[in-house]
């Protein structure tokens, strides 16, 4: 059965080189290149900001070895598969220093497991399919989005597709000969499998399946009773691995609660809880739909971008699977059988939503049919080619297939590199960090994150030396199920500040923007991921055009002063820039009021003996990057008559927010009428540029979030207020 009518179709002396000293040294240096060039490809992605789940890897890290394996993180993730967090603790506690953060000290091992499925599929497939599709099959996991994308994440992702391809390698040993040695192999690729993923139990059943079709039905071999008493054997084999791996957690919690929570999961009535402390609701159960299927294959599994790419893949895996028929069948029913284990679940619901996470192992099945597809093609190629043309012809075939797929790869690789798949909150967390008050609201939508909205931004601020002491412990979280909730419920919130995370502007409807804008929230933070909004306590800011946005306020530009698109800078729309040089001062800006500290437009005065707030954003980029930046903001407060200096600050290269406390009466002689605030530049030495943002004047001892003329709660969640009270 397993090289029936193949010949010399296989493999041929041309692809092995004829010594296999020579054939061992050209196998070595293709798996080093692939292997490099697979860390060049993941490498910049193991310092990305960590999204949801991979903050519970972080907080499994943190636990004593017993809880990580006894805790549940949430009601819908018992722990029964602890391999990931064990590891991750493991490069954590032995790795995280102040030079390599935590983060990256969790991912060091998905990585580190990436690579090696890479190097695992080109060994164990290069004699058995031949060098050159073990060879595109590598470079297949090589190029893959999905690989690349799981092997820089501290999930489990990177172990599942090692694991898979460990197990199919293992089962394939075991049918070419039987023996305790490689039983003793799958027992322990199913153990460490299942003890890593659930998701690894079905794959493991369709591949049993496989096993079984092939020991049942090749011919030549012992007698049926013998034949079904190996499978039988496997069976119980891989069902003891199964077990051995529940153990573990099924000990230290001290039943098997966890087990049963498992097959609940796994039926349409279980339970999902959104958010610390929510409510459980029945859930209607989640159904694979053919539509999800056949996006998980061609987005994720394939990385094809469009029918013509589609077209591609599916063709060289039809050769693979023609190719394997002829030759090896072994091979071809274990690629197959796990192409189908997603059928029953297009009829059957389950309490989890669906992934392309679920059924890697069918990527790693169509990465084997490719690379069949591919030594089908070199091996025709050479059979039918005459003289010395066999080796470049064939070459050549494999080589014009292979640059093909690469530039297919191109597009989602660097989707992939952007990282556009995270919802970039770092940002966010330093943004709020410098902002953030004693008692402020956090308000996630709780339609986009699901479980736990807020653990990524709350690790963040509960790190961020400006928080981590005081103000995160006081701050209270919100989770809404849409936008528009906020403005029937921020009553409660009272006079806190509330800051809103939302989905990507882009996804927001018109229905979202319009309820946020009643609400009276404001527009912080848009760019490059999940949007950050502002709304709460009353603010008036008394100056006119305090973000820089209308240049024909009147405020006028001085020489040397330039308002410069603020693309790529925290903020969007326009900042105001100077570049600085030498020990001068540089000529002031000044920003005149616009209304009074109570939003009036007549009679405009700051009163004497009253606090008022001057807040500002702003940053130095030094021109001599061997040197510390230099620049400093000279800070007026007055009128055209008299200004008084407050303050003197010296600037970071990041953008920090300033605020200088002003008391009319005692900064200035008596009351200010028509207030005005002075920014003035210089630098102890050198040259710098200094870029200058959202300038508020108001009224109070704090300064609140910046607004460009007047913020409140609106009248409509005022009223609400007004009931609640």
């Amino acid at each position: 059965m397993p090289n029936a009518g193949c010949g010399a179709l296989e493999r041929t002396p041309q692809e092995e080189g004829g010594c296999p000293a020579h054939s061992q040294r050209i196998f070595l240096v293709l798996l080093a290149v692939l292997l490099l060039g697979a860390a060049a490809l993941r490498i910049p992605r193991l310092d990305r900001t960590p999204w949801l789940d991979e903050v519970y890897t972080l907080e499994w890290a943190e636990k004593t070895y017993g809880d990580a394996i006894r805790d549940e993180v949430t009601a819908l993730v018992p722990n029964l598969a602890p391999l990931t967090p064990l590891v991750s603790k493991v490069f954590v506690d032995g790795l995280t220093s102040p030079v390599l953060a935590e983060e990256l000290a969790a991912r060091i091992p998905h990585f580190l497991f990436g690579l090696a499925g890479i190097g695992v599929f080109l060994a164990a497939f290069r004699r058995r399919i031949g060098l050159v599709g073990a060879l595109a099959g590598a470079l297949f996991l090589t190029t893959l989005s999905l690989h690349i994308k799981y092997s820089a994440e501290m999930r489990f992702y990177a172990f599942v597709f090692l694991s898979e391809i460990c197990l199919l390698a293992a089962l394939l040993a075991l049918l070419e000969r039987w023996s305790a040695h490689r039983l003793a192999w799958v027992f322990l690729v199913a153990f460490l499998g299942t003890f890593n993923h659930l998701s690894f139990i079905p794959a493991l059943a369709a591949a049993l399946a496989a096993v079984a079709t092939v020991v049942v039905f090749e011919r030549g071999a012992s007698r049926l009773s013998g034949r079904i008493g190996r499978v039988l054997l496997v069976g119980v084999c891989c069902a003891a691995a199964v077990g051995a791996a529940f153990l573990p957690s099924t000990l230290l919690s001290g039943g098997t609660k966890k087990i049963a929570s498992v097959f609940e999961m796994l039926s349409k009535e279980g339970t999902r809880t959104d958010v610390a402390n929510a409510p459980e609701r029945a859930s209607e159960g989640y159904a694979l739909t053919w539509g999800q299927w056949r996006g998980f294959v061609e987005n994720h599994y394939l990385a094809a971008t469009g029918p013509a790419a589609v077209s591609f893949y599916l063709a060289i895996t039809a050769v693979g699977a023609v190719f394997l028929l002829l030759c090896q069948r072994r091979i071809l029913a274990l690629a197959l059988f796990p192409l189908a284990m997603h059928l029953p679940f297009l009829f059957l619901r389950v309490g989890h939503f669906w992934t392309e996470r679920y059924l890697i192992i069918q990527c790693v099945s169509l990465t084997l049919l490719f690379a069949a597809g591919v030594q089908g093609v070199f091996a025709l190629s050479c059979r039918l080619l005459p003289g010395r043309m066999r080796r470049i012809g064939g070459w050549c075939a494999a080589g014009g297939i292979l640059a093909v797929m690469c530039l297919l790869r191109v597009s989602p690789v660097q989707g992939t590199l952007r990282g556009g798949d995270t919802d970039d909150l770092r940002p966010r967390a330093e943004l709020l960090a410098d902002r953030i008050q004693y008692g402020d609201v956090l308000a996630m939508e709780r339609g986009k994150w699901g479980f736990l909205p807020h653990n990524t931004l709350k690790r963040f601020l509960e790190r961020d030396p400006r928080t981590a002491a005081g103000i995160a412990p006081t701050l209270r979280w919100y989770a809404p199920e849409n936008t528009g909730e906020l403005a029937k419920n921020a009553g409660f919130c009272g006079n806190s500040t509330i800051w809103i995370v939302t989905r990507p502007v882009g996804q927001l409807s018109e229905g979202d923007r319009e309820g946020l804008e009643g609400a009276g929230a404001e527009p912080l933070l848009l760019r490059n991921g999940v949007g950050l909004w502002v709304m709460g306590r009353d603010t008036v800011n008394m100056l006119e055009d305090g973000g820089f946005e209308r240049p024909e306020s009147g405020n006028g530009l001085p020489g040397g002063w330039t308002l410069r698109n603020a693309e790529g800078e925290r903020f969007g729309g326009k900042t105001l820039s100077a570049s600085v040089a030498g020990g001068a001062p540089f000529r002031p800006f000044w920003l005149k009021a616009a209304r009074g500290p109570a939003g009036e437009t007549e009679g405009i005065a700051a009163a004497a003996g009253e606090e008022y707030v001057i807040s500002f954003e702003a940053r130095c980029v030094d021109a001599d990057q061997r040197r510390a930046p230099r620049g400093m903001v000279v800070l007026a407060f007055g009128n055209r008559d008299l200004a008084n200096v407050v303050s003197t600050v010296r600037l970071t290269p990041e953008w920090r927010l300033y605020s200088f406390p002003v008391v009319p009466g005692q900064n200035t002689e008596g009351a200010v009428p028509d207030p005005m605030v002075g920014l003035s530049l210089q630098t102890s030495d050198g040259s710098c540029d200094i870029l200058l943002d959202n300038v508020q004047l108001e009224r109070g001892r704090s300064a609140t979030p910046f607004t460009r003329d007047i913020r409140n709660l609106g009248q409509t969640v005022k009223g609400n207020a007004q009931k609640a009270g």
